[in-house]
């Protein structure tokens, strides 16, 4: 099929309207910005310390997170074994971040208060509680 000139036309005003256009989307940027979703305003860069409790017996469990220019990192110490938190999300007072442990990879999701720290630590099938306070 053979381009007629009616379409030739229609094709080159339609290219020369949409290159005329300004783009819709935002120029990017180099930079990585915070995104902090919270209903009030609550520090949550600092240390914890923690108790996750087991059937036989508690855990002692020292939580540190830091705020970045790309979000926020994490670092849980058991034992002093250290274990990196990985995909490190702020929801409202909610902590939500994944943590390998000696029974694999793990869930911890955090609810802070003016009370304190109350949670869960989640892996396979198991969900123990977790409890603790803020020391900085």
């Amino acid at each position: 099929m053979r381009p007629t000139t009616f379409r030739i036309v229609t094709l080159t005003a339609f290219s020369a309207a949409l290159c005329a256009l300004p783009s819709a989307l935002p120029a990017a940027t180099a930079r990585h910005s915070v995104v902090r979703i919270a209903a009030t305003p609550i520090e949550i860069a600092g240390s914890y310390e923690l108790t996750i409790v087991n059937r036989q017996a508690k855990q002692h469990v020292n939580l540190i997170l830091e705020e970045t220019e790309a979000g926020y990192t994490g670092l849980m110490i058991i034992d002093g074994a250290k274990s990196a938190l990985s995909d490190v999300q702020v929801i409202d007072e909610s902590i939500h971040a994944n943590v390998m442990t000696n029974a694999g990879r793990a869930a911890i999701v955090l609810h802070l208060s003016d009370k304190g720290v109350t949670g869960t630590l989640r892996f396979a099938k198991v969900s123990l509680p977790v409890s603790g306070e803020r020391t900085n």
